[in-house]
């Protein structure tokens, strides 16, 4: 009875083993079938992400990706309740055949998405840029776009592929970069303009307003547009006008050119040479002809308009229209000049330092008709005269 017993007992033991076993192996099988299952998807999804096979940049056939993702995760799923064994062996099939796949479309459909995002971007700041490059709105929008672009550049790591990545930024970035590149000088002016403000508003010292002026003017240098560039300038000019010691200057200098102008109206020698500094490389030579001409000649001159480019420390540039007419001779050409005029401080007053004739114009019909020029007609002596010439 006791062998008997013991036989029974061991016969109960296998019985109740046996379903165990079986279900291990039906386990097994089922997770094994749902991992062939996501192999299957992620060998469609490979191509969906390769330019080399799809022959353009767009976002893959997302119900071949949404199914490699389902059976993707089912298979794992079903993989993390097998013993130890079994689940190294699926979770390596699914690494190697599945999830490196499912990743880099992840990566390519991010980089897709970035770059749609940046040719919105690259379209919305062109725009702005065109109809107002001055403004607060069309800076954030350069900034934007910048910041986009950057981002993408971190998501192409993700992409597979050297051909797709190319194709990416060929699509995306290029023409997004291209019109960062080429407004890049523009943008950064009106940033300077901007800091500029901010240090009149701070009250700063006129070393630090003059470098600042400096440094803008050196940028003007690289804005090749004449439309742009008078955009700017305009702001600058309205800027620059805010600062207290700025306008002082204005007014001193316009009165500095009436003294200069009244020299040589009353052909007063000694007043002539007291509107010219010392430094003056032309000083000798001015005056000897003025000398000369004088007694020959009944030359009357007078300033339309004067412009205050900058007042840089003890100097100040400035632009200014002015008539030459010689009334004692009908025949004598009149003319209109545009000159742009250095000016140096000596013992407080202004006095001319160097010059430049930017323009030449005899005053006939044509001026007088408001014909096309780069100078303003007569009649209209505020008109300012918008020109590269620093």
């Amino acid at each position: 009875m006791r062998k008997f017993g013991r036989v029974l007992a061991l016969t109960a033991g296998l019985t109740l083993l046996y379903p165990i076993v079986q279900a291990e192996a039906s386990t097994y099988t089922e997770a094994e079938k749902l991992v062939s299952e996501a192999e299957k998807h992620a060998g469609s999804l490979k191509w969906q992400i390769s330019v080399e096979h799809t022959k353009e940049i767009k976002y893959p056939d997302m119900k071949i990706f949404n199914a490699t993702k389902e059976a993707y995760m089912n298979a794992k799923g079903a993989a993390a309740k097998l013993n130890a064994t079994q689940r190294k062996q699926l979770e390596e099939r699914l690494a190697i055949n599945v999830e490196v796949h499912y990743v880099r479309a992840m990566g390519y459909i991010d980089a897709i998405t970035s770059g749609r995002k940046i040719t919105e971007k690259t379209q919305r700041y062109k725009s702005l840029f065109k109809s107002d490059p001055t403004s607060d709105q069309t800076e954030a929008a350069y900034h934007t776009l910048s910041a986009e672009i950057r981002k993408q550049a971190s998501l192409l790591y993700r992409v597979y592929g050297q051909s797709t990545r190319s194709a990416i930024l060929d699509k995306y970035k290029q023409p997004g970069q291209a019109a960062l590149n080429q407004t890049i000088y523009p943008i950064t002016t009106k940033m300077e303009i901007d800091k500029l403000g901010d240090l009149i508003e701070l009250k700063s010292s006129q070393e630090k307003i003059s470098a600042k002026v400096e440094e803008i003017f050196g940028l003007f240098e690289f804005i090749y547009s004449d439309e742009f560039y008078e955009a700017f300038y305009g702001k600058y000019a309205e800027v620059i006008r805010k600062d207290p010691y700025f306008v002082q200057m204005e007014i001193e200098v316009r009165a500095f050119f009436e003294r200069y102008n009244d020299a040589y109206n009353t052909e007063d020698i000694e007043k002539v040479k007291l509107v010219l500094h010392e430094d003056y490389p032309f000083r000798e030579g001015d005056i000897e002809l003025a000398i000369e001409m004088f007694p020959i000649y009944d030359m009357k001159f007078e300033s339309i308009s004067i412009e205050v480019i900058a007042i840089l420390g003890d100097t100040a540039i400035v632009r200014v229209v002015e008539t030459e007419i010689n009334e004692g001779d009908i025949e004598h050409e009149q003319m209109l000049h545009e000159v742009l005029y250095e000016l140096k401080l000596s013992n407080g007053d202004w006095k001319v330092f160097n010059l430049e004739v930017i323009d030449s114009i005899p005053l006939n019909s044509e001026v007088e008709n408001n014909t096309e020029t780069d100078t303003p007609a007569v009649e209209d002596p505020n008109a300012p005269v918008v020109k590269k010439v620093y």
